[in-house]
């Protein structure tokens, strides 16, 4: 568990209802001292929070570069709660400190600013010597004395030009499978992180997005596929994955068998642990959410939104419209004949993905595909950097 290094220390005498100061000297201490009276619930330190807690503790006290963390889990796993009271946490530690919370919504952002006041006005002046200034509305309130602390609670699109930020929370910022899947909204989710939420970030600061997964393409993806850009040179942006159910990520399989023969790939995945220890299959928060009321909950959804709520993989492993499973091979060694294929092709076409960005950008790839009956036979495959891309479309 990371130390922390605190601005001020509150006294060693400071009690609240029997409860000593040392108690609350991490969020996760202060948690449990706050939760049954701000949240009306006891707090378990499940695992997975402890983790989100390690990771974030470092990069929030360090003041010398600016830090960005992103994070996804399930929905109802209890991340938005800790990071409400790691935000009044981090606040009355460093009261001349600001807070920027970002959801989806005006209504539901200012609710995380109601739960953040009301957590320093019970706790803040008998805790940690930390007032509320005398105005204090919901949606953008100060500490007493210093005028550019507090928190701002903004719905994404609401203004915060002007405004800057020590804590950036960004908490879930699409609504509903509609937003998901509205390619409008997540350009416009897309364009208020570059032009406005990311230039609020103070030196020295740390964002933190939190988030369920919804598509490939949501804010969490779209930074992510910047990051694994060739030659990015952008925000060091740190990203966690919470599945609900374990698995194996698929490139670690692909590691595996890469590096070891097929018996020792199979033993080395029998030993695989994620990094709360899970091996595949168990739960992310078992006590609320066993492995058997997961998999209920998964046999009862679309494969899709399964994967991209539960899992945080907005992508079917096995396939959406084309299965793996029924993937067929032909030629030498195939499941079917050259000839037969052969015989039965109608129409042949190539198929682009296109991406002229010179220097950088994503692959181009083209499939050249042959239209049967009842299948489509891939015959041919072209990838390659722009440049060389149009070298091969010229050639076809």
């Amino acid at each position: 568990m990371a130390t922390v290094v605190r601005r001020r220390k509150p006294a060693e005498d400071v009690k609240l209802a029997g409860i000593h100061a040392e108690q609350v000297m991490l969020p996760s201490r202060f948690a449990k001292v706050a939760m049954p009276e701000i949240f009306g619930m006891e707090f378990e330190f499940a695992p997975h929070i402890a983790y989100m807690e390690q990771v974030i503790m470092p990069e929030l006290l360090d003041f010398s570069r600016k830090s960005y963390i992103s994070i996804s889990a399930p929905p109802r796993h209890g991340k938005s709660m800790f990071v409400q009271i790691l935000a009044a946490w981090f606040l009355m530690m460093f009261p001349t400190k600001r807070v920027i919370y970002i959801t989806y919504g005006d209504d539901l952002s200012q609710l995380a600013g109601r739960i953040v006041k009301k957590t320093i006005e019970r706790f803040g002046p008998k805790l940690f010597d930390v007032r509320l200034a005398k105005t204090a509305p919901v949606a953008d309130w100060q500490l007493d004395n210093s005028p550019l602390s507090g928190m701002l609670s903004v719905g994404i699109g609401s203004g915060i030009t002007g405004r800057g930020g020590d804590l950036i929370i960004i908490d879930d910022v699409i609504k509903n499978a509609l937003e998901a899947n509205s390619a409008a909204t997540k350009a416009l989710h897309v364009r208020e992180y570059d032009a406005t939420i990311r230039t609020r970030l103070e030196p020295g600061g740390t964002m933190i997005m939190i988030a369920t997964r919804w598509a490939e393409d949501d804010l969490p993806g779209t930074i992510r596929a910047r990051t694994e850009a060739p030659d990015y040179e952008g925000d060091p942006w740190m990203f966690i994955d919470f599945p609900s159910l374990c698995e194996i990520p698929e490139e670690e399989v692909d590691r595996l068998f890469s590096e070891f023969d097929p018996d020792e790939a199979e033993l080395q995945m029998d030993s695989w642990r994620d990094m709360l220890g899970r091996r595949p299959g168990d739960a992310l928060w078992p006590t609320r959410y066993d492995a058997s009321e997961l998999r209920r909950t998964q046999a009862s959804m679309d494969a899709l939104a399964w994967n991209s709520l539960f899992q945080q993989r907005p992508t079917v492993r096995n396939g959406g419209m084309f299965p793996k499973n029924a993937w067929k091979f032909y030629g030498e060694g195939g499941d079917i004949s050259h000839d037969d294929v052969m015989d039965n092709v109608i129409k042949k076409v190539w198929v682009w993905d296109t991406a002229f960005t010179s220097g950088g950008g994503d692959y181009t790839v083209g499939l050249l595909l042959g239209l049967m009956r009842d299948r489509l036979r891939a015959d041919d495959r072209q990838r390659g950097v722009p440049e060389r891309a149009c070298s091969s479309l010229s050639s076809i």
